[in-house]
């Protein structure tokens, strides 16, 4: 279940945002996604869609919610959500959530070094997620969270 290494790109959570946050639909409650509503000109607007009832919205692409089981653009709660002993296991998308994965997987995990640079998101991870002990606990909640990804 677990890897032996894992090596930390530095990216910053924001990074993990891209090309889609998967949400739960503010209107009927199924699986939507929030994603750049101007890709071709790499502008910041945002678009809230949902395939199942038909929802779109849009945000001029301001955030002010990071860190939080929430999409930063419109607040809607993730879609890729579990409890954890009374925490919340969260991820934006498939590829935040293999990310998490791995690096919590893994018996031995390397920073690398960026001068100047923010912290990276795995190094603000909770001590609870990060531990040793609930490695394969958490693991197990993350292998549960891809299977609603799909």
């Amino acid at each position: 279940m677990c890897q032996e290494r894992y090596r930390d790109g530095g990216s910053d959570l924001s990074a993990w945002a891209e090309p889609e946050v998967l949400v739960v639909c503010p209107r009927c409650g199924s699986r939507g996604s929030v994603h750049r509503a101007d890709p071709p000109t790499g502008g910041q607007a945002r678009r809230l869609t949902c395939a199942h009832c038909g929802l779109t919205r849009h945000s001029a692409g301001t955030t002010s919610r990071w860190g939080v089981p929430v999409d930063p653009w419109f607040g809607a709660a993730l879609w890729l959500t579990a409890d954890f002993r009374g925490h919340v296991v969260w991820a934006f998308n498939a590829a935040h959530l293999g990310e998490l994965r791995a690096y919590v997987a893994a018996s031995l995990r390397e920073h690398s070094p960026t001068a100047g640079a923010p912290v990276s998101m795995l190094e603000r991870l909770p001590a609870w997620m990060t531990s040793a002990g609930n490695r394969d606990r958490v693991v197990a909640v993350l292998d549960g969270l891809a299977d609603r990804a799909r």
